[in-house]
Parts: structure tokens; sequence; C-alpha cells
């Protein structure tokens, strides 16, 4: 029976979640560990008496564990996750569109925060968005950093060990952005936030430009824009620079001047420099010329990364977008696209990149479903949700 196997996986899936074994959920029931393990494993069931003790052991209904509530009707749960180096967005919904759940959760970029960080952001959010429904089955993480050094072996090892119960793929945060363009077929793809990177996507491969770090990359990112920022500042002081409204609109900010502030940029790090840079777009939009040059400089090192790509492919013309420094700011957008080849189709999705995430999510479970239906579905239902 479906029902019987749905409940299995239910047992199974919320000891999982209570982080206990086999043996400790046996003594809370007062049964052997071997009732325990057949009901897990569909041998046996547990009678009408152990069922409400498991459903009140677990803190759910005894129709969800048996799978008789409404969301699970409609179909298995699935997670997409879209992490970066401030923040990472979980998002449980179903097949046809509908979000249940949704949490917003602090960096989980391995090369930002360290692998440890990226896992234990993992597990709350999973375990926040899993405890709304136990039908959760697949989940898709694009999140940045996963492919430097061993931060995907130990990310995989870690989802193996906690959540045995969930089909799940790690990858770049990049493949969120592709889908999240409503189409995954070849393309190039640019991220323009605290970081920058951009990517072509040929066949099952990516090829990769930028996105090297703070330490290597020289223009694209938030951070770029906010140091050379505060760099235009020190060049000021240093009688080297220009005074200008950029100037005034940081001093104002840190209360003094930069030179004497050296010691808080260096302890509060790269977001805290990224955090710089709206005061560049808004010194630009007051007609401040050190602040367009910044603005360029770094729009022109993305163009340049884009063409790059599509000298390398040039059967690719579809260049999808995205970021906070594109989606949340038309200077950006406008400098980018003035220096591309008039030939590119740019795209620039309408949803956040979370979508992409659960646009893949639901391609692992279902290859056949219409991307473009579940985004008009998705679209509606993430409104509600923000």
């Amino acid at each position: 029976m479906q029902n019987s196997k749905i409940l299995s996986t239910n047992i199974k899936k919320y000891r999982f979640l209570l982080g206990i074994t086999q043996d400790e959920l046996a003594q809370k029931l007062f049964v052997t560990p071997q009732a325990v393990s057949k009901w897990e494993t569909g041998l046996a069931l547990p009678d009408v008496e152990n069922l409400i003790k498991l459903a009140d052991v677990f803190s759910v209904s005894a129709d969800t564990l048996l799978g008789r509530d409404t969301q699970s009707m409609t179909g298995p749960a699935l997670i997409g996750v879209d992490g970066g180096g401030t923040k990472t967005e979980f998002v449980l919904f179903l097949p046809d569109g509908k979000i249940l759940s949704r949490i917003v959760l602090g960096g989980s970029n391995p090369n930002v925060v360290g692998v440890e960080e990226t896992c234990r952001v993992i597990a709350q959010g999973l375990d926040s968005v899993i405890s709304h429904t136990p039908s959760a089955e697949f989940v898709f993480m694009g999140i940045a950093g996963t492919k430097s050094g061993s931060n995907l072996k130990a990310m995989t090892l870690f989802m193996k060990k906690k959540y045995p119960f969930l089909r799940f793929s790690i990858d770049s945060d990049i493949l969120n952005i592709i889908w999240s363009s409503g189409d995954p077929s070849d393309c190039i793809a640019a991220i323009c936030g605290t970081g920058s990177v951009v990517y072509a996507s040929v066949g099952e491969n990516l090829y990769r430009a930028g996105g090297w770090g703070y330490l290597f990359d020289g223009a694209g990112s938030g951070f770029d824009i906010g140091r050379d920022a505060l760099c235009s500042c020190l060049a000021k002081d240093d009688g080297i620079g220009t005074a200008s409204r950029l100037t005034e609109l940081v001093e104002q900010n840190i209360g003094g001047k930069v030179f004497d502030h050296i010691d808080l940029f260096y302890s509060k790090g790269k977001d805290y420099i990224a955090s710089f840079a709206p005061m560049v777009f808004s010194a630009y939009e007051e007609g401040d010329k050190v602040a367009e040059k910044i603005i360029r400089r770094s729009a022109d090192r993305v163009a340049l990364l884009i063409s790059g790509m599509h000298d390398r492919f040039s059967h690719i013309s579809r260049v999808v977008l995205s970021g906070g420094l594109i989606s949340n700011n038309k200077i950006m957008k406008e400098f980018i696209v003035e220096k591309l080849k008039k030939e590119l189709t740019l795209v620039f999705p309408s949803l956040p990149p979370v979508f992409g995430a659960c646009a893949k999510c639901l391609n692992m479970y279902n290859r056949d479903a219409d991307i473009k239906v579940f985004e008009r579905e998705f679209s509606k239902s993430y409104e509600e949700k923000v």
C-alpha cells in the first residue's frame, strides 16, 4: 500500500530530523529497537496506539505521518536553495508551483564563512522548511563557492549523513541564474553582487571567467565598487585624487576620514566594504565624475568577461544577467549593456535566483515539467510569501 510506504518513510525522516537513533525512539515509545527498524523498512506497521505516540514524539498529526494531509496529496514537496556570501534563501514548494514555506538566513558561501558554517546554515534552513511537511523529497542547492577545493565533498558527506532520506544535488549558484531565465539551454550567465563571476553553460558543462575572490578579481562586484570608493577618499587625502560628492557621502557615513578608520574596514571585512557601493551610485546620480569612473570600470570588466566568453563560444548569443548590482541598479545595467556586442540577446530574470534553484529541483523530480507554467504559478505564490 502507498500509505504504508509513506508512513515508513516519514517515521525514518522525522526520526532523523529529531536527531535520535532507533534505540532512542524505541525507548520513548516503550517498544523494541527491532520494532522501530521494521516500521522504517516497511516490514511491519505500528498499531494505532503507537501511531499516536509517534505523532506526539514528532509533534505532527497522525494524518501527516500517513500522508493524508492536503499538502502531500498534490505530490512530494521539493526544496530550492540559493546561497551566497551574505544570504541564503530556502523555499519549500510543490510541483504545481505553490510555495509552502520560505526562510532567509545568513551567508553560506564556504569560501566566505567556512564549510562548517555553511553546513550549519544548510541544516538550520532545511530543518525549518522540512518541518512544514514530511513529504519533502528532492533538494537542489545552488551555493556559491561549492566547487572550490574540497567544499563540495564536505557538504555532500554532511548531507548524506544528516538527510539520508533526501535526494539532493549541490552545485554552483550560477545554475540558479541559468534556470531563473526560464530557459536552461546554452547561454552565458553573469552574477554581479557582493562578488562577480561569468559562466558559459554549454551542454552539461560550465566554463568560468572571473569570480576568483576579492584578492584576485579587479572589478565587477559590490566589493570592488565599495573598495574603490574608499580608495578615492584616501587618494584625495594623499594629494593624488580630487574631492567629490562621493568623498562627502563616505565621510558622512563613517563620521570622519577614511584613514582614521582603517582598522574598522579590516575588522569588519568584505561585506562592510561592499556596503559603500550604494553611495557610489548615489554620488553618480548627483553628477559625480569620480563615482562615474568607478562604476564604468566595474561595468567594463563584466562586459569584457562576457565578450570573452562569447569569443570562445560564438554560437551562444543569449546572455543572462543577474545579481544585486544589476537587478537593483539600472545604472550598472545600462553601463554593461552599453559595452556589449549588439548581436547578443540579453535576459534579465524577473524572479530571484531561488526560483532558478526551484526550477532545477523540479527538473530533478520531473524532467518533462513545463518550466514556463511552473514559473507563472511560482511567481504568484512567491509574492504572497515575501
